[in-house]
């Protein structure tokens, strides 16, 4: 063990309250030091968190495009419970009734309709419309596929916020092609069911596509706006030095006997630091000030 105010070294059998050396309380001068190593901790890890959460804000709620973003995130995802297209046929063994969304894409799963869609692909007369159906459930498959990637972006995207919309960016162009597949799709199939004299196919498109590349659309334009505004996370000099700082203390480059404290200061924190110090002077005057008068008034009755 070593002294903390000489760095004198203690005897294991040196019971003594005050270092031999300096005479410091030895108690009083440790804890000291554990009190001030705490203070500087705190200081560079509330740092670490402040620029944190200015990525957080700047990504999701400081500013008008990043609240707008999440809004058509939202919207890219309940726009696949739209209807796409819808076909209802009297084929053999099986009626069909589909509507071309998520939630009628499960039901049809769930009734077994898509496991039969490659045995009519097998049979001459239902094979053009079973091919179609595959390709449009493929499209709003990959669809689907593509607003769970623009939901991970949204997610991740305070992690780089520029990187992150021009990820998102990417991905509404392959929003936008999948939603044009998805109509042409549709188109394909309520043709082919008009020249479907065999059986009794109906087939009509649905509003889903032309709704998913709008949407897309405007995620394209909201993410070009971060772009040219070059939104970032807004964090105070000072805490990017005490980040720093943080970092090399964490690699053992450096120790906390070997920063100051506080270990960075501002202006703007100093004027708070100097006007509650100078709160706390007055209270401890006023303090002393009535324990004088009581003391006083004591003194005054008992002479009296």
């Amino acid at each position: 063990m070593v002294c903390p105010n000489c760095n004198a070294e203690i005897g294991r059998f040196e019971l003594g309250v005050h270092c031999k050396n300096c005479g410091v309380n030895l108690y009083f001068a440790s804890q000291e030091k554990l009190l001030s190593d705490d203070a500087k901790k705190c200081e560079l890890e509330f740092a670490s968190m402040r620029a944190f959460t200015a990525k957080l804000k700047a990504a999701f709620i400081g500013s008008a495009p990043a609240i707008a973003r999440i809004v058509f995130t939202v919207l890219c995802i309940a726009v696949l419970l739209i209807p796409f297209g819808s076909l209802k046929a009297n084929l053999p063994l099986y009626d069909a009734k589909v509507s071309f969304d998520g939630l009628g894409l499960y039901n049809a799963y769930s009734s077994g309709w898509l496991l039969l869609l490659p045995d009519y692909l097998k049979v001459g007369v239902t094979h053009d419309i079973a091919l179609k159906s595959i390709m449009l459930i493929g499209a709003v498959v990959l669809l689907a596929l593509t607003a769970v990637a623009m939901l991970l972006a949204e997610i991740l995207s305070f992690i780089n916020i520029r990187k992150g919309a021009r990820g998102m960016c990417t991905i509404s162009v392959i929003g936008v092609i999948f939603s044009v597949l998805c109509v042409v799709f549709s188109v394909m199939i309520s043709s082919a069911a008009k020249d479907f004299t065999v059986l009794n196919v109906k087939a009509s498109m649905g509003f889903g596509g032309f709704v998913s590349a709008a949407m897309y659309i405007g995620m394209f334009i909201i993410n070009r706006v971060f772009i040219s505004r070059n939104i970032e996370p807004k964090v105070k000099e000072v805490d990017l030095q005490r980040i720093a700082v943080n970092k090399k203390l964490k690699a053992g480059e450096i120790t906390l006997d070997e920063l100051p404290l506080p270990v960075f200061e501002s202006e703007e924190e100093k004027e708070e630091r100097l006007e509650h110090e100078r709160e706390v002077a007055e209270i401890e005057e006023k303090e002393k000030a009535k324990s004088k008068s009581v003391k006083s008034n004591a003194e005054g009755n008992k002479n009296g």
